[in-house]
């Protein structure tokens, strides 16, 4: 993908992921044994294996300003090897399930994170590498408001990988 704007377009722009009403659901489903999953303890704490709110990798020049964020199921706004890419005065709250990161950023370049407030069940930012040979590079986090139940910015290395803020 490339040029991706998001803005404001009303007054009241939100993106509501109804993340709480989904694990409850399917945590109901799996105690009545409506729902059977020999594995489902072990998957229900793996964010991976719930949805985002958003979720953009391999992407150029992305925008995104003025937006209302809310309640998904795992991490908020996750991003993947993206340049070029704003982050601003965006209002994010990501606590409707444990290990909810409000931003994630992964081996992305050029990065700038502005005026956002952050309200979340785990880290509010996380700047983390997932691909071997890649790492964040050139990111900026300027006037943001974080809530945090753990970091409200976390730097997570992995051994193969290299950062660079």
């Amino acid at each position: 993908m490339w040029n991706i704007t998001l803005k404001e377009t009303a007054s009241t722009s939100l993106i509501d992921g109804q993340g709480r009403e989904l694990v409850l659901t399917i945590d109901s489903l799996h105690h009545t044994g409506e729902l059977v999953d020999k594995h489902y303890n072990t998957y229900r704490k793996r964010p991976n294996t719930r949805p985002k709110l958003l979720f953009m990798r391999n992407c150029r020049k992305v925008e995104l300003r003025k937006t209302n964020f809310r309640s998904g199921a795992a991490w908020g706004l996750s991003f993947s090897l993206c340049v070029d890419l704003t982050i601003d005065s965006l209002h994010v709250e990501n606590r409707a399930y444990w290990n909810n990161d409000g931003i994630d950023i992964s081996d992305c370049k050029d990065v700038r994170i502005s005026n956002c407030f952050i309200n979340s069940a785990d880290d509010g930012i996380c700047l983390k590498s997932h691909n071997r040979g890649a790492w964040n590079d050139r990111v900026s986090i300027s006037n943001c408001y974080i809530i945090s139940s753990a970091s409200a910015i976390n730097l997570v290395r992995n051994r193969w990988v290299d950062s660079r803020m």
